[in-house]
């Protein structure tokens, strides 16, 4: 996979700068070699687990603060300056008037936090953290809901990616029924690298 670095005709089609596209092997050293294309890194699977934490409201009846199921380390230097996190969080809970809240922390900031009562019984969403053209400024997308458009702005966090960082799953109740539980069934935490200006 290339990425254009300036409008290039291959096999009569046009590709403009700034595209991303993928062909044979050899047509891509082609490009390189020219200069008109570079390579185009995939996503990185930083961390994924389908272990399930659970946190049951016997021991949690109208949790106050957040409580952390699980705390995975994002490596220092792993994010560029463009580059973006896509933090998938994978819940199952019970359909109950109590408000059951979900939160991801990133570098301590809260980054996402998706409140339930009834209706559903599964939330999977994903959170996109991105880099604004710096180590340690990022916007977040998708921080209440998930969609192609959002009516909530973007957070706007100041986290030192150059240093190890925590990404934190918790959860929350109000006013729970002892018979609920809330799982974490699993994550994914996902790195697209980006160009470093």
């Amino acid at each position: 996979m290339i990425k254009f670095l300036a409008d290039t005709t291959v096999t009569g089609d046009r590709f403009p700068a700034g595209s991303i596209s993928n062909f044979p092997a050899v047509i891509e050293l082609q490009l390189i070699a020219q200069g008109v294309a570079i390579l185009c890194p995939l996503a990185v699977l930083i961390a994924q687990s389908y272990a399930g934490w659970t946190r049951s409201s016997v021991n949690a009846a109208g949790d106050a603060n957040f409580v952390t199921l699980v705390s995975v380390v994002l490596p220092g230097g792993t994010m560029g300056p463009n580059s973006r996190l896509e933090i998938c969080p994978d819940w199952d809970y019970p359909n109950s008037a109590s408000t059951k809240t979900f939160n991801v922390n990133f570098g301590g900031n809260s980054v996402g936090q998706i409140p339930q009562t009834t209706g559903n019984v599964t939330a999977d969403w994903i959170l996109q953290v991105k880099n604004a053209n710096s180590l340690s400024a990022q916007k977040i997308f998708n921080s209440i809901n998930y969609g192609l458009g959002a009516t909530n702005t973007r957070l706007v966090t100041a986290v030192d990616t150059t240093i190890d960082q925590n990404i934190d799953f918790a959860v929350k109740w109000g006013a729970a029924i002892a018979s609920e539980a809330i799982t974490l069934s699993g994550y994914s935490i996902w790195h697209y690298p980006g160009s470093g200006s």
